[in-house]
């Protein structure tokens, strides 16, 4: 009798043990097939630091941007274009994207920095957002059309230790009916939406130099 109850014992031990084994080597595969953090890049223009993932470029002039398209990612004048690059919309209406940065010298209180309206545009009323190491405006919507082809975008502007830096987010996109029925899919308003935030996120990521403050849209 007692040697049977060793037995039992024993070999409740041996299963116990052999299931730890077996998950751990369950856990060590599922561990090793989870995929890897997207690696981010950054840049300073000694006001803010600007981060952005792998599926966008950084050009610091025209010629650098790789994404050639009718409606260009950033327009000229930048000091940097944070440009989608990516190939997960081909086959549809869209263009290109990006989020451009530039230091509006030319806008150099807090008043003209805020409150002067884009190029192109006249008597736009901004929202405006206080905080205590920097004030930021958002005009929106900011849209052009022409030959078939349309942007979407908002500009942004934050005045903070005297200077002024402006940031423009843009979508272009071809009219989806102008394209033969079923050569191609349309890139649709979720997915419009879905850029949009990705592109503000580009904003909300950026830390100002002198304070390490992470920015908050207004």
């Amino acid at each position: 009798m007692q040697k049977s109850t060793q037995i039992i014992i024993t070999g409740a031990i041996l299963a116990v043990l052999l299931s730890v084994f077996f998950f751990g080597l369950k856990k060590n595969f599922i561990n090793t097939d989870t995929p890897l953090p997207i690696q981010t890049n950054t840049v300073s223009n000694g006001v803010v630091t600007i981060s952005y993932p792998e599926n966008f470029g950084l050009a610091t002039t025209k010629d650098q941007i790789l994404v050639k398209s009718y409606i260009p990612s950033c327009d000229d004048g930048f000091d940097y274009c944070v440009y989608y690059k990516s190939e997960a919309y081909a086959g549809t209406n869209f263009e290109s994207a990006g989020l451009s940065v530039r230091k509006r010298l030319d806008l150099s209180s807090l008043n003209t920095c805020l409150q002067t309206s884009p190029e192109g545009y006249t008597n736009l009323s901004p929202k405006v957002l206080k905080k205590n190491s920097y004030e930021m405006s958002v005009f929106a919507p900011i849209g052009d059309a022409a030959a078939g082809h349309y942007v979407n975008g908002e500009v942004y502007r934050i005045y903070t230790e005297g200077q002024c830096v402006q940031f423009d987010i843009r979508i272009g996109e071809t009219q989806f009916l102008n394209y033969p029925v079923g050569s191609k899919v349309e890139f649709t308003m979720a997915d419009r939406l879905n850029m949009m935030s990705t592109l503000r996120s580009l904003i909300t990521g950026m830390v100002l130099v002198r304070t390490g403050e992470t920015l908050v849209l207004p």
